[in-house]
């Protein structure tokens, strides 16, 4: 287990997060805009940022809209948006942050600690009421994957709060 960002980020390679950004990117582009076709969020906060591929997606909608991103400091070299706030944190830790419209945390659970895990849904949810949630299945494999979880095991978590 790495318990150093700066480690973790070494994790993998520049063309892993060259071709990650320009994929989050196309992906976000299209999962946010049919969200926000139904739901106008003015505000969002990405929970494992990472170079703020879903917060550029989400300002394309609306250029006026309040964005924040939270990830380790070992993103200030590839975060490649800059109109939105950003806390360097390590989110194994308590992360408070104002309400916003909309959270998003996409294949960040399954990094941290599986005793971090509630208290992890406990913050996404306390940061708004509509929440973007994605994290690898059990079985999944992957880099670094601490927790890797049944989807029945995240909404339960959910339903908790």
């Amino acid at each position: 287990m790495i318990n150093d960002f700066k480690s973790y980020a070494k994790l993998y390679s520049q063309h892993y997060y060259d071709n990650q950004k320009n994929s989050s990117y196309q992906a976000a582009k299209l999962i946010l805009s049919d969200l926000y076709e139904i739901y106008k969020f003015k505000s969002a906060v990405d929970f494992g940022c990472g170079s703020g591929a879903w917060l550029k997606a989400a300002w394309e909608l609306n250029n006026n809209i309040k964005l924040s991103g939270i990830d380790g400091d070992y993103v200030k070299d590839i975060i490649n948006f800059h109109k939105a706030t950003y806390y360097y944190k390590n989110l194994e830790e308590k992360v408070e942050i104002e309400k916003h419209d909309l959270t998003i945390s996409l294949e960040t659970a399954e990094h941290l600690k599986p005793e971090r895990a509630k208290s992890f849904i406990d913050d996404l949810c306390k940061s708004s009421d509509v929440i973007l949630f994605s994290a690898a299945v059990d079985g999944h494999g992957g880099a670094n994957h601490l927790n890797e979880q049944t989807q029945s095991y995240w909404i339960k978590l959910f339903q908790e709060n």
